[in-house]
């Protein structure tokens, strides 16, 4: 039995966390033996305090566990996502690696420009070189850090996000649309993800503007999530009389979401920067044809307008058009679904095990 020190953030809403909890239990049911360590544990509400809480448990916290449990595991696996203050996680485990003699694997979740990777090549090179494998999440950051580091392009492998297939499946519309009180009249739009400026709800919100305005009045988008630009999205929706027709619904518990994905006729994400985002699984796995922008590891799934329609970001009018034309479209949610399957967590956890086994040899 190989025993992994599974190391990211299990306790906080997001991809990477919802990644690595699936992953990890996929890994556990192959019969790995998961040691957890948790990056986002924190008991705080203080920012300053919260922020060196983040930092300690990506290095010297993470070193402590380490030593403390060097006995108990064979590989060590990071799970990086953000900027640098995640990323330095994959730093101290090659650290670890390199003192204790265990073998690293690191998944990078991150969507990196040029310019980051090369403002941290020494960093990026120290991780690699210690490295069994280096997991990233799409074919695009994965030519990315090959163009810098050639030497290690033997490492870099692609391991896409995934789906519960047992949880994200088709339900019905209208069931679900009386469970969450919703109009059975109305077209829905939805859109899940934090309220950051890259993931582009302001375009999807003046794209609603035009769609109710312009062409039909029937249009509900819902915006699933928290975050940072909630009030001036708040003030963008009042500017523009659109109070009834887009509902902000705050942060949702993930096992509701599938509920909220089948009461919608599209999923839309705007986002300006993605990396290979869970929900587009999610959504395809429950059938829905997402709508979306050409950019990170989109393209790569979202391949055939039989999936989905995809368009340039920051251009609220081609979202206009693509929406119209899904609305008005008869998108067949079986071949939806039967395209999704090759992202079940457990096809992509087979994908990990097949590296850990050669890993531990």
């Amino acid at each position: 039995m190989t025993n992994v020190l599974m190391c990211g953030p299990m306790n906080i809403s997001g991809g990477v966390s919802i990644h690595m909890k699936n992953i990890s239990e996929c890994l556990s049911n192959m019969g790995f033996n998961i040691i957890f360590y948790d990056f986002s544990k924190n008991d705080t509400n203080n920012m300053y305090i919260g922020n060196f809480m983040k930092l300690y448990r990506r290095t010297i916290g993470l070193l402590t566990k380490a030593i403390i449990a060097h006995n108990d595991y064979d590989l060590i696996h990071i799970q990086s996502s953000g900027g640098i203050c995640s990323f330095i996680s994959t730093f101290t485990g090659a650290l670890i690696s390199k003192i204790f003699n265990k073998k690293l694997i690191v998944t990078f979740h991150y969507r990196p420009s040029i310019q980051f990777v090369e403002k941290y090549r020494f960093l990026f090179s120290f991780v690699l070189s210690n490295s069994k494998a280096f997991f990233v999440v799409s074919n695009k950051q994965k030519k990315l850090i090959e163009n810098i580091f050639p030497w290690a392009s033997n490492k870099v492998a692609v391991i896409s996000n995934g789906f519960d297939a047992a949880k994200f499946k088709i339900i019905d519309k209208q069931l679900c649309r009386r469970t969450l009180y919703l109009p059975n009249d109305s077209k829905i739009l939805l859109t899940i993800g934090n309220l950051f400026n890259v993931k582009g709800h302001k375009y999807l919100i003046e794209a609603v503007h035009q769609l109710v305005y312009v062409h039909r009045k029937d249009i509900i988008c819902i915006i699933i999530g928290s975050g940072p630009l909630e009030e001036e999205i708040k003030e963008q929706i009042k500017s523009l009389n659109l109070e009834y027709n887009v509902l902000l619904a705050g942060n949702i518990a993930h096992d509701k979401i599938p509920i909220w994905l089948n009461s919608c006729d599209i999923f839309v994400l705007p986002s300006l920067i993605e990396g290979n985002p869970t929900v587009m699984f999610e959504s395809i796995g429950c059938g829905k044809p997402f709508i979306g922008t050409d950019v990170g590891g989109i393209p790569e799934v979202i391949i055939s307008n039989k999936y989905g329609l995809l368009c340039e970001p920051q251009n609220s009018a081609k979202l206009v058009e693509n929406i119209l034309e899904a609305l008005e479209k008869k998108w067949s949610a079986i071949d939806i679904v039967e395209y999704s399957k090759q992202f079940r967590w457990d096809i992509v956890a087979e994908k990990i095990a097949i590296v850990y086994q050669k890993t531990n040899l």
